[in-house]
């Protein structure tokens, strides 16, 4: 890694990994233990600074560099290793929302202005999302239980290596801090909540695992549900999981992932998606069109994204940073706003930088004149297009292979590699089932 895209953490870390060989240590005990105390007179930096990584990319290169991890195994010590410790959050395409009605006798709130994940929780709550998914009966009540900042207890569990064939660590916690950001509770079941705003690629397992474990120790009785939310767009998302051997941090398993939406006055239907289809200027494509068509298949991440760089430029390693990917897929959101006409770059390299156009849509996304406007953006490119008559036609999004026909259809490219093929055709589908949950029936 090059000095200038060193951070702050990546710099203590450094001296810490050659000041205590932690490298060798792991290769030779399996696991290297530091102390708080050692990581903030050593690394000369705060350990709750150095030791918190939501995201896989968020590690210090040192820990990627050599498949290493960090978990908290009491409130001053760590340990670290060759641990699996994050998971790939797997978003459902095509999953059409339930639509929810936000009280209208509750004031203190505003639902078309969330700015945490804790006002996100509350607006879920209020709004019923939480009792459905937690599966509160009728005419029966969940109650807010456990939250914020509590002590683990002991816990022990198995967490699976990130290097293949090396066999799994068994790991006793005493007494660590957990935090927890919202645990409802009803007759038969508990939900703990691990809440963020964007649309991440990854999270970091604990976050769920340890309140997780905590519980189940506790002997309730309950069923117990993980559940990781994300807010973004004005989409409510559920994220479901199953710990199946509850003393295995890797036994994690999606179940279904669930998305709500709150009822607006904004009347857009059928005939008006038909309408634009039909009569927007169509863009001409060639096959050396300067930005490249569209490898981001989660729409909401992309409209998110415009949000991101509102107030200044930002490089492809700060959206990475922010997200949660690599800066690979940093470039196929960048483009994707691009293609649109949302963002532009001055030059190669250069960082990426809102449009006039994209100060637009950013300020009308939530109305119907923006949000249609965004829908002729989309289907003004011929293959969208294309795939929206598609779609229309058969009543249902269009599968992928068609959308990689549509493809084919419109560049002519003598080859296109599989994975490319197969990351434009899920962009397709994608957003064109953004488009269509925009429709009220």
């Amino acid at each position: 890694m090059k000095k200038e895209f060193l951070t702050k953490n990546d710099e203590a870390w450094g001296v810490l990994f050659e000041k205590l060989r932690i490298v060798n240590e792991v290769k030779n005990k399996g696991v290297f233990q530091i102390s708080s105390k050692q990581i903030n007179q050593i690394g000369q930096r705060e350990a709750r600074l150095m030791t918190k990584f939501d995201h896989k990319n968020n590690l210090p290169s040192l820990f990627r560099e050599n498949n290493l991890s960090i978990l908290p195994n009491s409130r001053g010590t760590y340990l670290i290793g060759n641990f699996k410790t994050h998971g790939k959050v797997e978003y459902d395409k095509v999953l059409k929302p339930i639509k929810k009605r936000f009280p209208n006798e509750i004031l203190t709130i505003d639902p078309k202005s969330i700015t945490s994940e804790a006002i996100a929780l509350n607006v879920a709550y209020a709004s019923g999302m939480i009792d459905e998914v937690i599966e509160t009966l009728s005419e029966t009540y969940s109650f807010l239980t456990l939250t914020n900042r509590l002590g683990s207890k002991e816990l022990r569990f198995s967490i699976d290596s990130n290097i293949s064939k090396q066999d799994s660590h068994n790991i006793i916690v005493k007494n660590s801090q957990i935090e927890i950001d919202s645990t409802y509770e009803n007759l038969y079941n508990i939900g703990i909540f691990e809440a963020k705003l964007g649309t991440p690629d990854d999270f970091l397992i604990r976050q769920l695992f340890y309140p997780y474990l905590f519980v189940y120790n506790l002997n309730t009785n309950k069923k117990i549900m993980p559940i990781f939310f994300t807010y973004a767009e004005n989409v409510f998302s559920f994220h479901i999981y199953n710990f199946e051997e509850p003393n295995n941090y890797s036994s994690i398993k999606r179940v279904k992932q669930m998305d709500f939406v709150l009822e607006d006055d904004i009347d857009i239907d059928l005939e008006d998606i038909q309408k634009i289809n039909r009569t927007v200027q169509k863009k001409t494509l060639s096959d050396d069109n300067i930005v490249p068509f569209p490898q981001a298949d989660n729409f909401l991440r992309v409209l998110n994204l415009l949000k991101f760089i509102e107030n200044e430029p930002k490089t492809k390693e700060e959206v990475a940073l922010n997200y949660g990917f690599d800066e690979r897929q940093s470039d196929y959101y960048f483009n994707s706003l691009r293609y649109l006409g949302y963002a532009e770059k001055i030059k190669r390299g250069s960082p990426i930088t809102i449009t006039e156009k994209g100060k637009y849509i950013l300020q009308n996304k939530e109305k119907k004149v923006g949000k249609l406007e965004i829908v002729s953006d989309i289907l003004s490119d011929p293959i969208f297009n294309y795939s929206m008559q598609v779609t229309l036609k058969e009543g249902e999004v269009i599968s992928n292979n068609e959308a990689k026909q549509a493809i084919k259809k419109y560049i002519k490219k003598d080859y296109i590699n599989e994975s490319t093929m197969n990351r434009r055709a899920s962009s397709i589908r994608g957003w064109i089932n953004w488009i269509l949950n925009l429709i009220e029936t």
